[in-house]
């Protein structure tokens, strides 16, 4: 299974099971494979996320928005490596997210569109930021976390690998000596 795969697999089915409003892996998927592969493949996974769950659960009128916020978290993890570490890449990401889907939301028919209409909309949103960033965090922190320990096994299978090459060439060695 490619990394891709894996990751859009995870990144729907924490859009599909019941989870606290804004507390999913997808930001930090997105950041750590656009780290890896890249801005454009970063968007294609966060668009392919968004779109397979979407089917399932619905569109709505936020729903470019939101897909806006995600895509700001692929070009955000194209700076990652340069610029961001990898806890200021999802903070980073988690305040783009959070501007551009409650300007969305204030833009619907849920908001007066004035200046109190707009505080109104960002005021009521602190909780679903709060969320969203712990959720960055937690699941970069988690994802880190896990592409090290598969890595570093990785490793270790590859030196058993070569000093068992090396181990067989030595009792050859030794063999034809004697």
């Amino acid at each position: 299974m490619s990394i891709f795969t894996l990751f859009l697999s995870l990144g729907v089915i924490s859009r599909l099971v019941d989870h606290p409003a804004n507390f999913t892996p997808i930001g930090a998927l997105i950041i750590f494979y656009g780290a890896k592969k890249g801005f454009l493949n970063a968007g294609l996974l966060a668009i392919s996320i968004m779109i397979i769950s979407d089917v399932l659960l619905g569109f709505s009128f936020a729903s470019i928005f939101v897909y806006a916020g995600f895509i700001s978290y692929a070009l955000i993890a194209g700076l990652y490596k340069k610029r961001f570490g990898i806890v200021s890449a999802p903070v980073i990401s988690s305040i783009a997210f959070f501007v551009i889907t409650n300007l969305g939301v204030w833009l619907g028919p849920w908001y007066e569109h004035n200046v109190e209409g707009l505080i109104k909309c960002f005021t009521l949103a602190v909780p679903f930021y709060r969320n969203t960033i712990l959720g960055d965090i937690v699941f970069m922190f988690l994802i880190y976390l896990a592409y090290q320990t598969v890595s570093e096994l990785n490793f270790k299978k590859y030196i058993n690998k070569v000093e068992g090459a090396w181990q067989q060439l030595l009792i050859r060695a030794n063999l034809r000596k004697g």
